[in-house]
């Protein structure tokens, strides 16, 4: 037994009642109330983050809000999946506006989508049959705004890779730091040397 009536002796009241084991009785007294019986019931706590999952036709990564995310997210519920990562050159960067991490997708071709499970059972219909990409309206949360944007998702095998596409600057910038070869650059330091001398 102990009586607790400072804020003292509050982390030995929490140990006690923390090292109870599950489903043991606990007679509790509060000043003025008559004694009550309580046992106390385990409940498994929840991850502060939930599971990644890809959706490799998207070329993104999602998770389920948890409790404490939605809370950090300024959310009332836990409902729409949250974008956790996107990757460069596929669909899901390539439309205007990108899909960025941080994003909750809320409606797919109109529908609301309440779950990761959700998401990627209409990516599984919306893309059995299709032999290319097919345009889909993604209407998503970022900040305070709500915004819509067009994603081309089709079918993709499992281990297929598709390359960044690099703009016309990036892949001029990129030739012109090329290094230059041990052979190349041996003959130019000859001909260097040569002219020298």
């Amino acid at each position: 037994m102990l009586e607790s009536r400072a804020q003292e002796d509050i982390p030995i009241f929490n140990r006690m009642v923390l090292t109870t084991p599950v489903g043991a009785k606990v007679a509790l007294k509060h000043a003025g109330r008559p004694a009550e019986d309580l046992a106390p019931h385990h409940h498994q706590a929840e991850p502060n983050e939930a599971r990644e999952v890809e959706l490799s036709n998207w070329g993104l990564t999602v998770r389920n809000f948890t409790r404490i995310s939605a809370l950090e997210n300024q959310r009332k519920d836990k409902k729409a999946p949250l974008v956790d990562s996107v990757r460069p050159g596929w669909p899901a960067a390539e439309t205007k506006p990108p899909l960025r991490a941080d994003d909750i997708i809320t409606k797919v071709a109109g529908q609301p989508v309440a779950s990761v499970e959700a998401l990627q059972q209409f990516s599984k219909e919306f893309v059995k049959g299709l032999s290319e990409p097919k345009p889909l309206t993604v209407t998503f949360e970022r900040d305070t705004q709500e915004l819509m944007t067009v994603v081309k998702i089709g079918p993709r095998c499992r281990g297929q890779t598709r390359p960044p596409r690099q703009s016309l600057a990036s892949a001029s910038r990129h030739k012109s730091s090329r290094p230059i070869w041990p052979k190349r650059s041996t003959s130019m330091a000859k001909k260097a040397f040569a002219s020298r001398s």
